[in-house]
């Protein structure tokens, strides 16, 4: 091995001196054509020779580098044979040294992909539920036949009054009218080949959990805008199943909410949920004061640090599921939900032609009816369509 300046000196001047040894003119140029190319490259080397030979010397695979002088030798040692089978013509083509400098290592020396050194996460990750439905916070009754029939409180004859001594009492009846609401089914399936089921983790509970958010979200819109022709139920924004607000459209926001739920309770209700779509929710929170810019709202109105709302005493339930600019004021006691076939995730194995394909189905479904007892259960309104309302300063009551 060459370990010094003179050795590799030595060495390059044996390299030289070998043109001499050949007889033809192509052979030579051949020689002289490898020797510029080695040279070229000690140059090029040679501009971060300071850096190299300043650093600790390392070992690699038992071999000791000692900067450029190393990186040279080594290469001229271990390609001693063929620089002399060269000179000697033994060999056909060009004679190619090549001086290897080992590299900074990263991802990029990996081949293959990268999965082995990734951390997967438990289980699938789905799409965020919403966070309020409709149907869980109404009342659900179980029902047998394949639709829900109310016997109303209808129009009587009579009145109970004061009555007087020796007076003859006054006598009343009631009449009573059977409404009946269809049930229908809401369902959807999905099918999946058994492989997805068995190989990918959570795929049950991934599928599971989807399709029951998904149902509840449908359910949501029949709710509150069903049509009501069949098989959609009809919800409580349908003409019908609402009494319209009084206030106008142009009032304050707060303003018509409070007097939605003075309406309500002139009806002889008990107005116990408001509902909104976000947006109109979150622009009542930065309500500002005409003139001032502050921030207001009623002493009636409690908003809390969590962002729950109660207006008047009675609770707001935000829901993408409501309309924009579009407000209901509700007596839930006149809002039943009548349940034939309860919501249930089943998975099929025998569908079609699930057996020779080995796929799966899985299906979600219920069958309801959605009763409103009257137009007087429901109050309904419109904002204007102003994203952010600059409204009339309203004070808070200073005894408050």
């Amino acid at each position: 091995m060459y370990n010094t300046d003179k050795e590799l000196q030595a060495a390059l001047v044996e390299l030289k001196d070998g043109l001499y040894e050949v007889t033809t003119a192509e052979a030579r140029t051949e020689i002289q054509k490898q020797i510029a190319q080695i040279e070229t490259r000690f140059a090029a080397i040679e501009l971060n020779q300071d850096a190299l030979l300043k650093g600790p010397a390392r070992t690699n695979h038992g071999i000791n580098n000692r900067g450029i002088e190393g990186l040279i030798s080594n290469t001229l040692k271990s390609n001693e044979g063929r620089i002399r089978e060269f000179m000697q013509r033994k060999t056909a083509g060009d004679l190619q040294l090549e001086i290897k400098v080992a590299g900074d290592m990263g991802l990029g020396n990996i081949t293959g992909g990268t999965t082995s050194i990734s951390t997967v996460l438990p289980g699938i990750t789905s799409e965020p539920r919403r966070k309020n439905h409709i149907g869980p916070l109404l009342q659900r009754v179980p029902i047998t036949g394949d639709m829900v029939a109310l016997r109303q409180n209808g129009p009587g004859e009579g009145s109970i009054s004061a009555v007087g001594e020796n007076a003859q009492k006054p006598q009343v009846d009631y009449d009573l009218q059977e409404t009946t609401f269809a049930s229908a089914y809401i369902a959807g399936f999905a099918r999946v080949s058994r492989r997805f089921m068995i190989s990918v983790p959570g795929a049950t509970e991934f599928l599971t959990q989807r399709l029951l958010e998904d149902w509840y979200v449908v359910e949501d819109n029949l709710l509150l805008n069903g049509t009501g022709i069949p098989p959609e139920m009809k919800g409580i924004n349908t003409a019908g199943n609402y009494t319209d607000a009084t206030s106008l459209p142009a009032d304050n926001n707060f303003v018509q909410l409070i007097k939605g739920v003075g309406q309500l309770a002139a009806l002889g209700r008990n107005p116990d949920m408001i509902i909104l779509h976000p947006d109109d929710a979150y622009n009542l929170m930065v309500n500002t004061a005409q003139g001032s810019g502050e921030f207001d709202s009623p002493a009636v109105v409690q908003i809390n640090a969590d962002g729950s709302m109660r207006i008047a005493g009675t609770p707001v339930v935000m829901t993408t599921a409501q309309t924009v600019n579009t407000y209901n004021v509700v007596d839930r006691s006149g809002l039943i939900v009548g349940v034939l076939d309860a919501l249930n995730v089943r998975f099929f194995e025998s569908d079609q032609d699930n057996v020779i394909k080995n796929l799966v189905t899985i299906r979600v479904e219920a069958n309801e009816a959605f009763a409103v007892l009257g137009s007087n259960y429901v109050i309904k309104g419109t904002f204007e369509t102003i994203p952010l309302r600059q409204a009339e300063k309203v004070t808070r009551s200073k005894a408050a």
